[in-house]
């Protein structure tokens, strides 16, 4: 996929996310990669959330050296929610990194807001990694945790409630929401051969 269909189709998830899952709050936080995807991605949710539900957000960005001043940003914001958007980084291996380290700080100040994490977050081990540090398995194990996965076959991002046990993490999906045909256009030239149709 080239760079410009993937900007198209982090701002395309962007946008269906901040218009459905982010539904039930008035006070939104994002964190976001020094990276243009993941750029994408939060200005289109971010703006889906103000149009859906005209309700306060604002944009963090992570970096190196700065996690501790970001996180006393986020408090004296105030959020209901905050969402990890760590997918994307500008040096291999610095969103686990990131992340990592972003939780530490969360934990130690015991955030009181929700989080939902991405995908990405998911599924390279960040948080597997982080439940094992006991002060992070804790706060999470207290607070509410969400996760959003992306089902590809059935045209869905997944809405997952994370419970954590014995540090390990559970996952159930709680809602569903449509992806859109112009998802289904990019990833049809991407895949080439599989053709997605979905209803």
């Amino acid at each position: 996929m080239k760079l410009e269909e993937k900007i198209y189709m982090k701002a395309l998830t962007g946008m269906v996310l901040g218009g459905t899952a982010l539904k039930n709050y008035q006070r939104v936080a994002v964190i976001g990669m020094e990276h243009i995807l993941c750029s994408a991605a939060s200005a289109a949710l971010e703006a889906s959330f103000m149009q859906a539900s005209g309700g306060n957000i604002a944009h963090f960005l992570a970096q190196k050296g700065r996690v501790e001043e970001m996180v006393s940003d986020i408090l004296e914001y105030d959020p209901e929610i905050v969402v990890m958007l760590y997918a994307e980084t500008p040096e291999p291996g610095q969103n686990k990194e990131l992340f990592l380290e972003t939780m530490k700080v969360v934990a130690e100040k015991d955030m009181e807001a929700d989080l939902l994490f991405d995908p990405v977050t998911l599924t390279n081990g960040a948080l597997d990694e982080a439940v094992k540090n006991h002060e992070i398995q804790m706060h999470l194990m207290e607070k509410e945790s969400f996760g959003f996965t992306i089902d590809l076959d059935n045209g869905r991002i997944l809405m997952n409630v994370i419970d954590i046990e014995n540090a390990e993490i559970m996952m159930d999906v709680i809602e569903e929401y449509k992806l859109t045909v112009e998802h289904a256009a990019l990833l049809n030239r991407a895949l080439r051969g599989k053709t997605l149709k979905w209803e």
